[in-house]
């Protein structure tokens, strides 16, 4: 999606590369522009490069801004680097073209190039009051921009900008008035990092429905809990017989009390 100002329309971004860590600008008028001043900035990462003063660009020409790993040795006038490290969001990021009044001449919009995204919530426990967002690839993904909504309370949690979960780990986010204690049986313990939310319950009292929504506000994974039961809530409509209770995995199995239609001793026969 690109959209320019009225203002200029002779100079705009063309292409926002968000894996080859790229982004190209053409001068389409007839006169060279002094670039003096004209910013790019990443809407998500909020990050900024600055032309050099001196930059001039020709009319009909491009010029190519690279970053991350993108960055080599090269004298082309019209491929400028930015920073060795990574700038743009992998998932979905959004490019403007900042004159040097401080108008947004241009805006390119880049939704998540990846068919399944690798982030999942994976587990909701409400009796321990936590939930799990795991990382299923085997790279980093940094978390600048991704958000975990709750469609009954209306509440989120955003993740710190310099946040980055490591490859096939969890983040187990907690909250409510007692925070979860590290349990040694677990195997997987040293792949979690922990967070907090808040305090208070953030999740609905009678069902909710969990979203975690890239930095763009698409939704990319879901549950939902439909059910409560004294605190325990289910990811789906339990079987009469089988209750699908959430929570973390155990060698014993969980049992579930039933309400019975047997009468205590002394009971009247309505």
């Amino acid at each position: 999606v690109s959209t320019q100002s009225t203002w200029e329309c002779r100079v705009s971004l063309i292409k926002l590369g968000l894996l080859e860590e790229e982004v190209i600008i053409r001068n389409w008028g007839k006169q060279k522009i002094d670039m003096k001043g004209w910013l790019v900035i990443s809407v998500v990462g909020g990050r900024r490069f600055q032309f050099p003063d001196d930059y001039i660009l020709n009319a009909g020409t491009s010029v190519k801004i690279v970053s991350g790993r993108s960055v080599t040795p090269q004298a082309d006038i019209n491929v400028l680097p930015w920073t060795h490290s990574s700038v743009w969001n992998q998932y979905g990021d959004i490019c403007q073209l900042q004159s040097p009044t401080g108008e947004i001449v241009s805006e390119l919009q880049q939704d998540d190039p990846h068919n399944d995204s690798p982030l999942e919530i994976s587990d909701i426990n409400t009796t321990l009051n936590y939930l799990d967002i795991r990382n299923t690839s085997n790279s980093s993904i940094p978390m600048n921009g991704w958000t975990i909504c709750s469609l009954a309370s209306n509440k989120s949690y955003k993740f710190l900008s310099d946040f980055t979960l490591p490859p096939n780990s969890i983040v187990r986010i907690q909250y409510g008035t007692s925070r979860l204690e590290k349990d040694q049986s677990d195997t997987e313990h040293d792949n979690i990092i922990e967070l907090w939310w808040e305090l208070f319950q953030p999740l609905g009292s009678n069902g909710d429905s969990l979203q975690l929504v890239n930095p763009l506000g698409q939704v990319k994974s879901r549950r939902d809990i439909i059910n409560t039961n004294q605190g325990r809530r289910y990811l789906s409509l339990p079987d009469e017989d089988e209750p699908q209770i959430i929570g973390r995995r155990s060698s014993s199995p969980i049992i579930e009390e039933r309400p019975t239609n047997k009468r205590k001793r002394g009971d009247k026969t309505p």
